[in-house]
């Protein structure tokens, strides 16, 4: 039998860095989605489907689209949370996505994401997932670089992933 490494990604899902973190996550479990860095609305959606490269992104859009692979694996963290989301990348990327979800700015420049109150319909650039674990905590929380997209490099975590995808396989064998 041919033995293959996983690979494993960090991809935080904080628009703006002020996307209300619970709101997120329910829709990622719900529509079973994760946006691309600095594609996921408004502007900065449009720009990177004109091809237009944010320069505080790093890049990390075009490692979205170019260096993830379907089959790869992508733990979701969220700020201020302890669990995070692991799941499998089953896609390659999907344009404004019709995720059923809005996304609501408020007068203080903070983003709700919601099912039941209208806004500006939440459409971004993205990959399909399969969850692995909707409720992962990781060990060592400080292996998970604060990039919005890395790939995870530390032994100890990537190990601990390993474990949950290996578990997720056996359940779904039985």
């Amino acid at each position: 039998m041919m033995n293959t490494k996983n690979t494993f990604w960090s991809l935080r899902q904080n628009p703006f860095g002020n996307t209300n973190q619970e709101q997120m996550e329910n829709a990622i479990k719900d529509s079973k989605f994760v946006s691309c860095p600095f594609a996921h609305i408004s502007t900065c959606r449009n720009n990177y489907l004109d091809g237009i490269e944010d320069k505080k992104s790093k890049r990390q859009s075009a490692r979205f689209d170019k260096d993830i692979q379907v089959g790869d694996f992508v733990l979701i963290p969220f700020k201020g949370r302890k669990t995070c989301i692991l799941a499998k990348v089953i896609t390659d990327t999907v344009y404004c996505v019709e995720t059923g979800y809005y996304t609501i700015e408020s007068p203080e420049n903070k983003y709700t994401i919601s099912k039941d109150t209208a806004g500006v319909p939440f459409r971004p650039v993205g990959r399909m997932i399969e969850i692995i674990n909707d409720a992962v905590t990781i060990n060592e929380k400080r292996s998970i670089p604060i990039n919005s997209l890395s790939k995870l490099k530390s032994p100890e975590t990537t190990e601990q992933l390993d474990r949950e995808v290996k578990k997720y396989i056996s359940r779904k064998i039985i």
